[in-house]
């Protein structure tokens, strides 16, 4: 098995820290302004919480390719997708919800599925290599990895 890291974007973890500052000084103002301490106590844990999810996502998002499937893990969501079942991996700048910490993505469409998986290898090519290796079913054809008979 292979594990790939997520690509990041420098400049959505330059948001989320901006954003995180931002929140911070608006928490520090609350707890010394008149507010009711169960106030303060829910918007601090409400706000930890978030962080913590983030943070999660941030630091577990990855790809494993095995012989037989490929892994996605972000935070507490897992998906795991026979290989045979891939039909088509091509790129993509959806921007979509997606276990990817970069818009630089690839598309992942599945049998069963009418919402193509959204992922961001750091080393796409590297990545799609291996997958193609792993799955011989699946042909570049330009820009595209698909099926051959799909």
């Amino acid at each position: 098995m292979r594990t790939y890291r997520s690509k990041y974007d420098t400049w959505l973890l330059a948001v989320m820290v901006l954003a995180n500052l931002v929140a911070i000084a608006d928490i520090v103002g609350l707890w010394f302004a008149p507010t009711p301490m169960a106030t303060k106590w829910v918007v601090s844990g409400v706000w930890l919480g978030i962080n913590g999810l983030i943070g999660w996502l941030f630091v577990s998002t990855v790809y494993e390719v095995s012989d037989t499937t490929l892994t996605v893990r972000s935070g507490p969501f897992t998906w795991v997708i026979a290989l045979g079942d891939i039909v088509a991996i091509y790129p993509s700048r959806s921007l979509l919800s997606a276990p990817a910490l970069s818009l630089d993505r690839i598309a992942i469409e599945r049998k069963g599925s009418r919402v193509p998986l959204l992922i961001s290898p750091a080393d796409r090519d590297e990545f799609l290599q291996d997958l193609a290796r792993r799955s011989p079913g699946l042909v570049k054809d330009g820009s595209r990895y698909r099926r051959v008979g799909e």
